[in-house]
């Protein structure tokens, strides 16, 4: 997100009217307290494991709610860092990464949600305008 814009904000609008449905796992909700209260967010859910890998989380994600993307977000402490495993599902294609939140704790988990809103940001194509 740039300016005063909120990452929210920056998706809804790269979105353009898609939903998505989002399945989060050692991030306390921290994806669903970055944007949980924008329309586009149909379902969020925090849960204490996922199911299958991350690509099968974000399909089963997508498909509960229903909505046109899933985005399964895992996170794990590696060393005094979180690794941030990212799946999206979407009609037609499942991607999975991983990223680093170079921090623990509490802020690792606020950026780890960045993190995420940042790899489905990038992943609707390039920006437009």
């Amino acid at each position: 997100a740039r300016g005063t814009a909120t990452w929210a904000d920056a998706l809804r609008e790269r979105l353009g009217g898609r939903t998505v449905a989002s399945a989060e796992c050692g991030t306390s909700g921290a994806f669903a307290g970055l944007v949980g209260s924008s329309p586009w967010l149909v379902r969020g859910e925090v849960l204490r494991s996922l199911p299958g890998d991350l690509r099968q989380a974000a399909e089963a994600a997508r498909q509960a709610a229903p909505a046109d993307l899933g985005l399964a977000i895992r996170v794990r402490p590696r060393g005094v860092d979180l690794a941030v495993g990212i799946g999206l599902a979407r009609p037609g294609g499942m991607t999975r990464v991983t990223r680093m939140a170079f921090i623990g704790g509490e802020a690792g988990r606020r950026r780890a949600a960045v993190i995420a809103a940042a790899e489905l940001w990038r992943s609707l194509g390039p920006e437009r305008g």
